[in-house]
């Protein structure tokens, strides 16, 4: 039975950051097939001429952003801003429930602050929520740690979900040391297995290639790490390039690569849409990944699916992705491991099995997979309700 799901957002890709949040746009269609689906975001900017603008989208399921030009007024603009935002959310939800689209469940993103108004919305209109999760400050060792007041709101919203849907089980117990009670169910990150398919047949070369894709935030993904590594190997004797896929800042980098004299040995390809990562990344002989800190990262994922051994630090949940039959983990920050693991995958990266990769990407993170776990949870939760 085909039910009405809201998607309320606090991560969504917009005209300012087009892939911010694109992990929700996919799970949301994913689930398309299975219930109808309406996808409202709320994204303010300073950006329009305007005091609002309004991209609508029929595909691949009704979604509208609504773009709110930010308050300018010193100290109580953001106040302001904020009950706007509220007071719009509302607005649109009594237009849907007025229109043919009477939501059942609302599938929020993020606790904080979306699910602030999923909290209201099911105080003033009875209807249950669940809150997908991606914030990486709930760990330990994560940036942006929730002060006091931030901790207790996300507590009060969390504990008032129906389900709290993390995309990996270490991040769904760091959740649950801050007293949180309410079912916690991981939600993977879902991969266009169909896009992202191995290269069975590959000239081999002498140079290595290996690729590296990422937001090139260095604090999140030790940039530095990776280009020292890859320097040390190439002073070792290996022939290789690495390959930098990328929307970020590229030329923060350009004097410490230049310094180290492996420009040559770089390339950049700049930011590129999903279609266009998969060829390039069945080209690499291996991927790379030198994180602080993660959760569940898509593009180990779609390295995966690619039939590409990987390389990465060991932390958030990327050894519920990476094992002995995909790839080499190795300790964050620490560069003589990261090394070894760059030699040792040039010389062995042909012996890894191709095809039961991605076999096993399918069977894990597919459309269809992913799409399928939703859609039960949907479900057993509206029917637990007498919805």
């Amino acid at each position: 039975m085909k039910h009405n799901i809201l998607f309320l957002s606090g991560w969504y890709p917009t005209r300012d950051n087009p892939t911010l949040g694109n992990f929700i746009v996919k799970h949301a269609e994913c689930v398309s097939s299975h219930h109808s689906i309406y996808a409202l975001h709320l994204s303010l900017t300073e950006n329009i001429s305007q005091k609002e603008e309004i991209d609508f989208s029929e595909t691949p399921f009704p979604s509208k952003v609504i773009y709110l030009r930010k308050s300018k007024i010193p100290f109580l603009g953001s106040l302001f801003d904020k009950i706007k935002i509220i007071k719009r959310y509302f607005s649109e939800y009594k237009i849907l429930i007025n229109s043919d689209f009477k939501p059942e469940l609302i599938h929020a993103n993020i606790v904080y602050p979306i699910g602030i108004v999923a909290c209201m919305f099911k105080w003033k209109y009875k209807i249950n929520y669940i809150i997908e999760e991606h914030w990486t400050g709930y760990l330990d060792y994560g940036i942006n740690r929730p002060g006091f007041f931030k901790k207790r709101i996300i507590r009060f919203v969390a504990k008032r979900a129906s389900a709290i849907l993390p995309d990996s089980q270490d991040l769904g117990h760091a959740i649950q040391k801050l007293n949180i009670k309410t079912p916690i169910i991981k939600l993977a990150n879902v991969v266009h297995v169909e896009h992202f398919t191995p290269q069975l047949q590959k000239e081999e070369s002498e140079i290595s290639k290996m690729i590296h894709v990422s937001t090139l935030h260095n604090v999140h993904k030790n940039i530095e790490l990776l280009i020292d590594s890859f320097s040390e190997v190439l002073n070792l004797g290996h022939k290789a390039e690495l390959h930098i896929i990328s929307d970020g800042n590229f030329e923060q980098y350009k004097g410490k690569i230049e310094e180290l004299g492996i420009a040559q040995n770089i390339i950049f390809h700049g930011e590129l849409k999903a279609e266009e990562i998969a060829p390039v990344l069945r080209e690499a002989d291996f991927f790379v990944l030198s994180s602080n800190f993660e959760n569940l990262p898509c593009v180990l994922i779609e390295s995966v699916a690619c039939g590409v051994p990987a390389i990465s630090t060991n932390v958030g949940g990327v050894d519920e992705i990476i094992n002995e039959t995909n790839g080499i983990l190795v300790e964050p920050r620490n560069q003589a491991q990261m090394v070894d693991a760059m030699v040792k995958m040039i010389d062995s990266h042909h012996l890894y099995d191709k095809t039961e990769m991605h076999k096993s990407a399918v069977s894990l993170y597919s459309y269809e997979a992913i799409g399928q776990q939703l859609s039960k949870i949907y479900s057993d939760i509206i029917q637990k309700s007498g919805l």
